[in-house]
C-alpha cells in the first residue's frame, strides 16, 4: 500500500472503532458489536504503531537513527500512558457515552487532519499525486 493511503486508512479505522463504542456504552446487549469494535480498535492500534514507527524513521537523522527512534518512540508511548490516565478522569466526569462521543469527534477530525497533512510532500516518500510516491517521481517514473 502507498503511504498516503495507509495513513488515511489507519485514521479512518481508528475513528470507526471509537464511534462504534458509543451505542455499546448506551446499551448492554450489543455483544457482537463489542467484538467488532474491539477488533477494529486493536487493528487500528497495530496499524498506528507501524505508521508511527515509519514516521519516526523518516524523521530520524542519518547516523543517529537508533537514538532518534528510541527518543521519539519513548515520547509516543509516554504520551499514550498520560492520555490513558487523563481519559480515566474524563470518563469519571462525563460518563462513557459522552467520552466516546468526544473521542469519535476527535477521531473524525484527525481523519480530515491526516488527509490535509498528507497533501504536501513534507513527509518523506509521499506524493500529492495519488498513485505516485516520491521515490518513483524522483526516479523519473
Amino acid at each position: 500500500m502507498k503511504r498516503r493511503k495507509t495513513y488515511i486508512a489507519t485514521a479512518v479505522i481508528n475513528a470507526a472503532a471509537v464511534v462504534l463504542f458509543i451505542p455499546i456504552a448506551m446499551s448492554h446487549d450489543m455483544l457482537i458489536m463489542l467484538y467488532i469494535a474491539v477488533a477494529l480498535l486493536n487493528a487500528s492500534i497495530t496499524l498506528s504503531s507501524v505508521v508511527s514507527g515509519t514516521l519516526v524513521m523518516d524523521f530520524s537523522r542519518k547516523g543517529f537513527e537508533s537514538v532518534d527512534y528510541s527518543l521519539q518512540m519513548t515520547g509516543v508511548h509516554v504520551g499514550g500512558l498520560v492520555m490513558s490516565a487523563v481519559s480515566g478522569f474524563i470518563v469519571a466526569q462525563t460518563g462513557y457515552p459522552i467520552f466516546f462521543l468526544m473521542q469519535g469527534l476527535i477521531g473524525i477530525t484527525l481523519v480530515f487532519l491526516t488527509i490535509s497533512l498528507f497533501k504536501g510532500t513534507w513527509i518523506p516518500r509521499t506524493s500529492p499525486v495519488e498513485g505516485l510516491d516520491s521515490d518513483s517521481v524522483t526516479a523519473g517514473h
